[in-house]
């Protein structure tokens, strides 16, 4: 039940209220797309409990917190861009570019979710039988998960053809995902040592080939 509400929440405020002046466009096929993603991104993970965010405040960094408030703000940005202050051609070639973003952003998370199992948390934590997961996506990236929502983050954009909004979710969410990034790998250098450090060198943190 509280995995609904979470999505529900989230939904309000970063689809709903940035449309607030313009309710037609929430049926919208784009918007009913994305929104639909994102209900599928939230009942595929984890319930976020606000006590384990605290209780987890020192490993985690707030990471989970960070994660939560500018995932809202990267949501609604291109969104009030496309809504308001955009010249949207409904050009086929950002349609499907956008799409395959979202989707494949969809489906690499919720892959590394399935992977990751009762090891996948909201937030950093390292159980006592934790083992260290290499298969799947996790073969190309360290934490496919971020780059599945990323990826979804930027296609949304760029179905919306919502460039400037796009930039500023892009940029906001790099910059919150490298702090979980960095929380995540010390505490996993600590749980692993040699192990990790060894996985560490052969592949890279969030996008193939680049970081």
């Amino acid at each position: 039940m509280k995995k609904i509400v979470h999505t529900i929440v989230f939904l309000v405020l970063g689809y709903i209220l940035p449309l607030i002046f313009n309710p037609s466009l929430l049926l919208d096929p784009k918007m009913l797309s994305l929104m639909l993603a994102c209900i599928i991104l939230f009942l595929t993970q984890p319930t976020f409990h606000v006590e384990e965010g605290i209780k987890q405040k020192e490993v985690d960094k707030s990471s989970v917190f960070l994660i939560l408030t500018f995932s809202v703000v990267s949501v609604a940005c291109p969104i009030i861009e496309w809504a308001y202050f955009s010249y949207y051609t409904g050009s086929w070639m950002w349609i499907g570019l956008g799409g395959g973003f979202v989707l494949g952003g969809v489906f690499i998370r919720v892959w590394a979710i399935q992977t990751l199992g009762k090891y996948f948390t909201a937030t950093v934590q390292i159980s006592d039988d934790h083992q260290l997961v290499k298969n799947g996506p996790y073969q190309i990236v360290r934490h496919p998960s971020y780059l599945g929502a990323y990826m979804v983050f930027i296609g949304s954009a760029i179905l919306l053809e919502a460039w400037i909004g796009g930039l500023i979710a892009a940029i906001i969410m790099i910059y919150v995902y490298h702090i979980r990034i960095t929380a995540e790998e010390e505490t996993l250098v600590k749980a692993f040592g040699e192990k990790y450090l060894d996985y560490r060198i052969h592949t890279q943190r969030l996008i193939p080939y680049l970081w």
